[in-house]
């Protein structure tokens, strides 16, 4: 479909990056992001992206291809859970550690947790 000009965005009920980190089809997922699929292009269903998809599913592949080519990592679902707070929810110890011993993430993390509480304690809204 893709060699045949298919927009790799076109979602029905999920993008179908997103159904793709749900099956684990790594392999899809890399065609649809050569393609020119939005990596963090959120389900209007639920929120869901392709990097909270294959942390839900254990998909070590797809949570590797997903962060090599820009996944937001404090992207929030329609619930306000990022794709770490979903991976420790279903004990998926592979995303937690690589997440936990970035240097990068974490500070990134922390940064977006910070400006958070800050407009919370000033009546903002997330």
């Amino acid at each position: 479909m893709l060699e045949h000009g298919a927009d790799p965005n076109r979602a029905a009920r999920w993008p179908p990056v997103v159904s793709a980190a749900r099956f684990a089809d790594t392999q899809m997922m890399e065609d649809l992001i050569r393609a020119g699929a939005d990596v963090n292009k959120a389900s209007e269903f639920d929120g869901l992206t392709a990097l909270m998809s294959a942390s839900r599913n254990h998909n070590a592949e797809g949570i590797k291809a997903l962060l090599k080519n820009g996944a937001a990592i404090n992207a929030r679902d329609s619930e306000g859970k990022t794709a770490l707070a979903v991976a420790q929810e279903r004990k998926n110890k592979y995303f937690t550690r690589i997440t936990e011993t970035s240097p990068e993430i974490e500070a990134e993390s922390k940064a977006l947790d910070k400006l958070i509480a800050l407009l919370k304690k000033n009546g903002g809204k997330e």
